[in-house]
């Protein structure tokens, strides 16, 4: 049983602090002043000591700074409590080494997760059962912290760092960023909120065993679709090492809903080539806007998630699953040029879907120049989202497999060459600089969403 040392002089607040800790299976001592501390310390083997900081003789500061050397030799974390009418540099004493601050006055909750969390203690069992996902904890330090449950791995287990609604300074998570954690995690309907992307998935952890083997086995398609496709050869490795981790987290709140799930499963069904080709057209959507700076998670995710559903009218076999879109016949190219439209129907009746979504499913076979289908828009009137996408499509499409730089050249080229009206040359240009190809002249006074901030 892990021991915890406690030191305030506010013996009420002590005792308390030790009762709400021993009901959850800690062994405690507590004293109220650091000389009596120090001899708990050096007689017998404590785990951890929380401390006050004002305190008569000498403060919690001082004791820390005076044990410190000793504490980090035994690996024993340190947790002040703090006042909100002291002043404390919680920067710099974090950077002196202290590992947590708790705030008077605190809910004993408050306390239990820190204790658990620097304990390592047991996973929570109200999201033991759940999918977590990764952010950036970086990325997460630029946005409101104090909505959601965040977690931290710890040792393989998912331990929490605080509840919704309390209390999480920056310091906090800057203190973990500089120790080299370099992540949280946040359950599945807390990402979907995180993300904007707020489709029904309250039902997400009460999935079946079949079903959860059936959403591997869809994910494990996508997987070995981006492995054949020698992406991950022929682009910067740190690219694809983002564009993987943002396409995993989106691709698998698509699962949490089961109406997309099954339509994205239908059509992986009835066609693998669309499906696949969906799945590269994602992905390489995500490294282009990975490229551009566009990287908030609502960007990231809608990009994604529409690129990987656009398709999706396709799913109900109209005698075209097993051909490419050049070989219909009129007759078929009539049909086909339905899907959009199905796509649109189809995506529109889940609840909360995003708008970008079905801006890209009706817009998305759309070109530059008016002359695409089903309703022959001009540029202005397309969704940028939808312009992306139009011409990852194409270029998907037209290449001889995605397995080596001389193919994709020959492609891109002749897209510049014969295309370059019908596509944006925004994502030309990119294309060629994602693949390490040098980009053709007619393309060096192309600007790029990263010096415009938008797709002209």
């Amino acid at each position: 049983m892990k021991h915890i040392l406690i030191v305030d002089d506010e013996i009420d607040l002590a005792e308390s602090v030790s009762t709400f800790l021993e009901a959850h299976n800690y062994k405690t001592t507590f004293c109220d002043n650091v000389e009596a501390a120090l001899q708990k310390l050096h007689s017998q083997p404590i785990d951890l000591i929380i401390s006050d900081i004002k305190m008569p003789k000498h403060d919690g500061v001082v004791f820390y700074e005076n044990i410190k050397a000793e504490i980090k030799q035994k690996n024993i974390p340190f947790v002040l409590m703090t006042g909100h009418s002291e002043k404390v540099n919680m920067r710099a004493a974090y950077e002196m080494g202290v590992d947590e601050f708790v705030s008077k006055p605190f809910d004993m909750d408050d306390m239990r997760l820190v204790v658990n969390l620097l304990l390592q203690g047991n996973p929570d069992e109200d999201h033991a059962h759940q999918k977590f996902y990764k952010i950036s904890l970086k990325e997460f330090l630029q946005t409101s912290a104090n909505n959601y449950d965040i977690f931290l791995k710890i040792n393989g287990n998912f331990l929490c760092l605080v509840k919704k609604g309390q209390e999480l300074l920056p310091e906090r998570l800057l203190n973990y960023y500089r120790k080299g954690m370099e992540s949280i995690y946040l359950t599945a309907i807390d990402f979907a909120r995180y993300i904007d992307m707020q489709v029904d998935i309250s039902n997400s952890v009460k999935n079946k065993p079949l079903q959860k083997v059936k959403k591997i086995q869809l994910f494990n398609h996508f997987c070995k679709t981006l492995a054949e496709s020698a992406l991950q050869q022929n682009i910067d490795k740190d690219l694809y090492e983002k564009a993987y981790s943002s396409f995993e987290n989106y691709t698998q709140v698509s699962f949490d809903n089961g109406d997309l799930y099954n339509l994205i499963n239908l059509l992986k069904n009835s066609n693998k080539e669309a499906s696949s080709r969906s799945v590269l057209v994602s992905f390489l959507a995500v490294v282009i806007f990975q490229q551009w700076g566009w990287t908030s998670p609502r960007q990231l995710s809608r990009i994604s998630l529409a690129a990987l559903l656009c398709d999706v009218g396709l799913g109900d076999d109209l005698g075209l699953a097993e051909k490419h879109i050049s070989d219909l016949t009129a007759e078929e190219m009539k049909l086909y040029e339905k899907h959009p439209l199905q796509s649109y129907m189809l995506l529109s009746k889940i609840k909360n879907i995003p708008q970008e979504i079905l801006y890209v499913a009706v817009q998305h076979h759309e070109n530059e120049i008016g002359l695409g289908f089903p309703h022959r828009l001009s540029k202005l009137k397309l969704h940028p989202y939808a312009r992306v996408i139009h011409a990852l499509s194409t270029f998907v499409e037209r290449v001889e497999g995605i397995n080596s730089k001389a193919s994709v050249k020959e492609c891109l080229d002749t897209l510049l060459g014969f295309e370059q009206k019908l596509i944006s040359q925004q994502v030309l240009k990119t294309l060629y600089m994602i693949f390490d190809i040098p980009v053709p002249k007619e393309l060096n006074k192309t600007l790029l969403p990263t010096d415009t901030s938008r797709l002209t």
